[in-house]
């Protein structure tokens, strides 16, 4: 922790597959993260709380994140390929303005929630749930659900009231969802 007020980069040598639970969490100044090749593993609060992080690189290797591991970063575009696992909030209230969801990751609830510069999501092509609360009070002002989509969770979408809401268009190509989640819009509509 006696480098928590002055890191601005970080570095991971290969070899590395895990990083620990909180392990640079509210590391104030730490601007970049270099995650090295053959990483699995990101663990719960590992980066949380991290308000000047903007850069990072996933590593192709890298199977599962932990719940809020990215919480209240300036990380500002999220490539989620090749994982199989994101936790609870991990990108809440972050900074991101864009966002691209693969097909095979299971995808923790509240994932976007609060993230007010998000306007741009797409889903890879065989995205069959959209989760619990993954867009809560975020700034989409438009999104379409892909037609491989069987299943959208609760409140999704949720804005307190039509003032705060800001999705203006939702274009769903799916004629298969067996699922509608309720409050998918909150009080919006």
């Amino acid at each position: 922790r006696e480098y928590s007020d002055e890191a601005k980069r970080v570095v991971f040598r290969k070899g590395i597959t895990s990083i620990g639970f909180g392990v640079f969490g509210n590391f104030y100044k730490l601007e970049e993260v270099v995650l090295p090749a053959g990483l699995r593993k990101i663990k719960t609060w590992a980066f949380n709380g991290c308000s000047r992080l903007r850069k990072i690189n996933f590593p192709s290797s890298l199977k599962k994140i932990g719940e809020e591991v990215f919480q209240c970063t300036k990380i500002e575009k999220v490539m989620i390929k090749g994982l199989k696992k994101i936790g609870v909030g991990s990108f809440e209230s972050a900074q991101i303005k864009e966002a691209y969801i693969s097909k095979d990751v299971k995808v923790g609830s509240f994932l976007f929630s609060d993230c007010k510069t998000l306007k741009k999501v797409t889903f890879e092509k065989g995205v069959k749930k959209i989760s619990d609360s993954m867009f809560f009070k975020a700034g989409l002002e438009k999104v379409t659900i892909p037609n491989s989509v069987e299943e959208i969770e609760d409140d999704v979408f949720w804005a307190f009231s039509q003032e705060e809401a800001t999705l203006k268009k939702v274009t769903i190509r799916s004629k298969k969802i067996k699922k509608w989640g309720k409050d998918i819009f909150g009080k919006a509509h």
